[in-house]
């Protein structure tokens, strides 16, 4: 009899926790796409996609801007691998790779036309902080490198916005 009592008792314990496991719960690793605005020196700047299917993604950002007399066109691409996750707070590191292309009259100048490339390479850890369910906020800072003729070593700062799906 202590047998079926204690038999029965432990059902009653562990069905519930079994159905309260069972229940869908929402997990961010299953979106893998992210679309949204950034802004960095070493990850570029406008509009961005982000791909991450795993511990490693990838994130593309472009901005183009162009007249007759003026032209800039940053496009970043950047390698993103996965430290923690977290359903709030993800910890990553970056590699961000930035080309930057700006053309321009320099009117307060004797109204030379200016032209520059610059490649900037940058380097860090970042945060991804979940503000909604889909949506995400990041915060990255690190080094970068900016090569356009003369080398610069400078601390550098990233950010984005991203609706993921």
């Amino acid at each position: 009899m202590k047998t079926i009592i204690s038999f029965f008792l432990f059902t009653l314990i562990l069905f519930p926790l079994k159905i309260n496991s069972q229940e869908p719960e929402l997990d961010l690793s299953d979106y893998r796409f992210g679309v949204g605005a950034a802004a960095g020196f070493s990850t570029g700047y406008g509009l961005s996609f982000r791909y991450w299917p795993g511990n490693w993604g990838i994130q593309l950002t472009t901005a183009p801007y162009y007249t007759p007399d003026d032209a800039t066109i940053s496009f970043g691409a950047t390698a993103l691998r996965s430290l923690t996750y977290d359903r709030k707070v993800d910890l990553f590191l970056y590699i961000g790779n930035h080309l930057l292309y700006e053309s321009y009259t320099d009117y307060w100048d004797n109204g030379d036309h200016q032209q520059y490339l610059t490649w900037i390479i940058g380097a860090g850890p970042g945060f991804e902080f979940t503000i909604f369910d889909r949506a995400s906020f990041n915060v990255m800072f690190g080094i970068a490198s900016y090569f356009d003729g003369e080398l610069m070593i400078n601390m550098t700062v990233e950010t984005g916005l991203y609706y993921t799906f």
